[in-house]
C-alpha cells in the first residue's frame, strides 16, 4: 500500500548523530500523522535533518513539513556548567579575562572569549544559550539601565523581545538624555 514502510528520521548536532525509525504501516493513507523524535542533546552546533525510507513504499517523504525543534527545560546549574567547562570561580568572576563575567557566559552558553552584547543602532542582543529559560526574566536574569553607572533600574519585561534563543533590548530614544548605560545581570544558584 502506498505510504506503508519504515522511515528513519535522523539529525545531527555538530558531529553527534541521533536517529529513530518509524513504522508507517499503521498510518492512514492520505492523512497527516505527527511523528516525534525525542532526544536529549548535550552539545551545541549546527543542526541538520535527514529523512530516509528504509523499507516499503514510504513515498510520502517528499511531503514532510512542519519540522520543529523544542528546547527542553534546562537542567544545568551554574556549578555543573562551570565544572564541565573548566570555568573557575564564582558567577561574578571572569575566568578567562575577556571582560565578561562567568555568569553572563553561563547565560549565553559560551566558554571562549566573547564580546557582548551585539549592538545594532540602539538595539542590543544577547544570545540565550539555554542554561536559563527566557521565562526566568525577573528572577534569574535582568536587563538594567543607568544614566550614571551608580543607580540601576530594571527594564520591564514588556520592553524586551525575548525568546528561547535571544534577548533583545532597544534603548528608547529620549530627548535631552545624554547617555544610557545598559547591562545584563545574571543570578545563579
Amino acid at each position: 500500500e502506498y505510504g506503508s514502510g519504515v522511515l528513519e528520521a535522523s539529525f545531527m548536532v555538530g558531529d553527534n548523530a541521533y536517529s529513530q525509525t518509524f513504522d508507517t504501516s499503521s498510518f492512514a493513507v492520505n492523512t497527516w500523522t505527527r511523528c516525534t523524535l525525542i532526544q536529549t542533546v548535550g552539545v551545541g552546533g549546527p543542526l541538520s535533518l535527514c529523512f530516509k525510507n528504509l523499507s516499503g513504499r514510504a513515498g510520502w517523504l517528499d511531503k514532510v513539513s512542519n519540522v520543529s525543534v523544542t528546547r527542553a527545560a534546562p537542567s544545568v546549574t551554574y556549578a555543573s556548567w562551570a565544572s564541565a567547562n573548566g570555568v573557575i570561580g564564582a558567577a561574578n568572576a571572569d575566568a578567562n579575562q575577556d571582560g565578561v563575567p562567568n555568569g553572563i557566559a553561563y547565560f549565553v552558553g559560551e566558554t571562549g572569549r566573547i564580546t557582548l552584547p551585539r549592538i545594532d543602532g540602539h538595539r542590543l542582543t544577547w544570545d540565550n544559550g539555554g542554561n536559563i529559560p527566557s521565562s526566568a526574566y525577573g528572577s534569574q536574569f535582568f536587563v538594567e539601565t543607568s544614566s550614571d553607572l551608580v543607580t540601576w533600574t530594571e527594564v520591564d519585561a514588556s520592553d524586551l523581545k525575548s525568546n528561547t534563543d535571544k534577548l533583545v533590548y532597544e534603548i528608547p530614544s529620549a530627548k535631552g538624555e545624554r547617555k544610557t548605560f545598559v547591562r545584563l545581570k545574571v543570578i545563579v544558584d
